[in-house]
């Protein structure tokens, strides 16, 4: 089976639009004949909820979480169930979109893991090193339902879900503002992804496992932009100029708090919710934009 591409949605800032890229780019690609997986690894579960109504979640899906995948290996026991045996499929049949749900609970898995990687010597080390932070990654390339295309959405953090994220990962794709606070780390965290991968590996090799390629880091998308006579205003003007020496940037998705707002609430990503605001061209021809973009990027068919 051909292992799908896998990409991690990552900044160590929240409130950037990271939810918001994830589903649209996710529901998008599904769009154009893609069957994608969407993987929530925020404890705050707003990807879940954007496909997930609370009363589904709590009645029918909090018992299949990523949780129940990740809570075995806490306790050093390897019965957890598949990846396949907990995701769901948020829409109908003719658009292949399956969610790994994510549950509160993840910021205990996080805590106990850190417990697990002390050990008293270095080959122990090594070992569990690799154990806990490839457990995302083989359960990926061990599904049985054949998946085009992976998205992660990662917590505002570097925990060791995003790590196992990292690891899993082809490329990342990083949703930034165009304001100082939201930018001030995409330098250090690309820094740290290759800092951790080069960790990785040296553990990798030190207990004979595989060695890893830090992902390929696609590009920055500006969100929550405010535009002036059709351009960006000053300051993140500024940014983008700044940071478009070093990173590809994609195509900006401006503020729209009503118009995004509203898909969480119906369970259907706004790229694909254009019965319900027939008056926000604009912004879905941004988030097609956008989109066409992505699978141009990760050498994926659009339609």
């Amino acid at each position: 089976m051909k292992k799908p591409i896998i990409v991690s949605v990552l900044n160590y800032k929240g409130g950037v639009g990271k939810t918001t890229v994830t589903a649209n780019l996710a529901a998008y690609a599904a769009s154009k004949g893609h069957r994608v997986l969407m993987v929530d690894l925020d404890p705050q579960a707003s990807l879940t909820f954007s496909f997930l109504s609370v009363h589904e979640y709590v009645n029918v899906y909090m018992s299949k979480t990523l949780k129940q995948f990740f809570e075995p290996y806490t306790k050093g026991k390897s019965n957890a169930p598949s990846l396949d045996e907990l995701q769901v499929s948020v829409y109908p049949k003719d658009i292949k979109l399956d969610l790994l749900s994510s549950h509160l609970g993840l910021m205990d898995i996080d805590a106990e893991f850190i417990g697990r990687l002390m050990a008293n010597t270095q080959n122990l080390l090594a070992a569990n090193f690799i154990s806990v932070y490839s457990l995302l990654r083989d359960a990926l390339n061990s599904m049985q339902t054949p998946h085009d295309l992976v998205l992660i959405d990662c917590p505002p953090s570097f925990n060791t879900m995003v790590k196992n994220a990292i690891v899993a990962s082809n490329m990342c794709i990083i949703p930034t503002r165009m304001d100082f606070l939201s930018t001030f780390g995409i330098d250090q965290l690309n820094a740290r992804i290759a800092s951790y991968v080069e960790q990785y590996n040296d553990y990798a090799v030190a207990s004979a496992n595989s060695t890893i390629e830090s992902p390929e880091i696609l590009g920055l998308v500006p969100t929550m932009v405010t535009l002036y006579r059709g351009g960006l205003i000053n300051d993140a003007a500024e940014l983008q100029s700044a940071y478009e020496k070093r990173y590809h940037m994609f195509p900006w998705l401006q503020e729209r708090a009503t118009f995004y707002g509203k898909a969480p609430s119906t369970g259907i990503p706004a790229v694909l919710g254009k019965y319900y605001i027939p008056s926000s061209r604009t912004a879905l021809g941004e988030l097609e934009k956008l989109g066409a973009e992505f699978l141009k990027a990760v050498n994926l068919p659009n339609g």
